[in-house]
């Protein structure tokens, strides 16, 4: 009877692991689509994914952090940290693709980017609840956190501090990296040493003061991913 309940329980768990995994797969490919519509950003993946993870794994050293970061949590920002921009997929090409200065109207719904995609993953995240499972929690906060600021001064809800979670800013901090220090049609790549000195002088303001400290602290494997990547 015990040896039937075991092979139950495994069979459960690997059935648990490959609707994750398919769902997973799924969500990854409407995220490299709304990627693929903005060929400025289309190549970035890879490379802010594996700055994530890292700077997780590296305030996963800090106490303040231990309870919060694990090696599951790890495992999701290394795997959501890609879906960031998801919600683009609602936004027109129009304004996507417009090679100027958005008006203020195209800005205002470029700006709603993060909330479209916090509602992709919770309708996502619905349909698993329905059927017992549940993941995207970190997806959701990273889609819909990542343009927050320390300060209050981001969109789309204007979060301040503490009030963003953690996993949204840390994606903040590796994609912006990743897009001041990446050659794009309308500028060159930044030198990582201009990028360091920009996250000193937004460091309270755009960027939580801990993450900057910790992409400091990691900077030599975050070098080591630019350097092999960058070309991507």
């Amino acid at each position: 009877m015990l040896t039937n309940a075991g092979g139950q329980l495994q069979h459960a768990f690997e059935k648990t692991e490959l609707v994750e995994s398919l769902v997973i797969s799924a969500v990854s490919g409407l995220s490299k689509l709304a990627e693929s519509r903005d060929p400025e950003t289309g190549d970035h993946l890879d490379r802010m994914s594996q700055y994530s993870m890292i700077l997780a794994e590296e305030l996963g050293q800090n106490s303040i952090y231990q309870d919060q970061i694990d090696n599951r949590y790890i495992r999701d920002i290394l795997r959501f940290s890609p879906m960031h921009d998801i919600g683009k997929v609602g936004i027109e090409d129009s304004i996507l693709l417009k090679p100027g200065r958005l008006t203020p109207e195209e800005r205002h719904d470029m700006e709603f980017h993060p909330a479209i995609g916090g509602e992709v993953l919770k309708r996502c995240e619905e349909q698993l609840n329905a059927s017992g499972h549940s993941m995207f929690t970190t997806g959701i906060e990273i889609a819909e956190g990542h343009h927050e600021k320390w300060d209050g001064s981001g969109y789309p809800h204007g979060w301040k501090g503490d009030e963003i979670p953690l996993s949204a800013r840390i994606v903040a901090v590796a994609d912006v990296f990743d897009a001041l220090t990446s050659k794009r049609p309308y500028k060159d790549a930044w030198p990582v040493e201009k990028a360091l000195k920009l996250f000193e002088e937004e460091s309270g303001k755009h960027f939580d003061p801990e993450i900057v400290s910790a992409f400091h602290r990691a900077l030599p494997r975050i070098l080591e991913i630019y350097e092999r990547l960058k070309h991507v």
